[in-house]
């Protein structure tokens, strides 16, 4: 049976300050999970160069939902 499910998660990238203040973490250990591939970024476009890290938001919901087998229509 399908059910319709409707998800408000607010921005699909966030700053590592941004994450933190969500998920109540602290912003090292966001760093760190980074460095160690645990969270989804942004791929950066500006290689060899310093940028802003966007935590993928929008992959870290559509992992959370995997099991539920969801359409995603975006």
């Amino acid at each position: 049976m399908n059910q319709d499910l409707s998800i408000n998660f607010g921005a699909a990238y966030m700053t590592v300050e941004e994450y933190a203040k969500h998920s109540g973490m602290k912003v090292k250990t966001i760093k760190d999970y980074v460095l160690k591939g645990y969270l989804p970024i942004r791929k950066k476009n500006i290689a060899g160069k310093r940028s802003i890290i966007l935590i993928n938001n929008a992959a870290l919901v559509a992992e959370a939902l995997q099991d539920r087998n969801p359409t995603i229509n975006l």
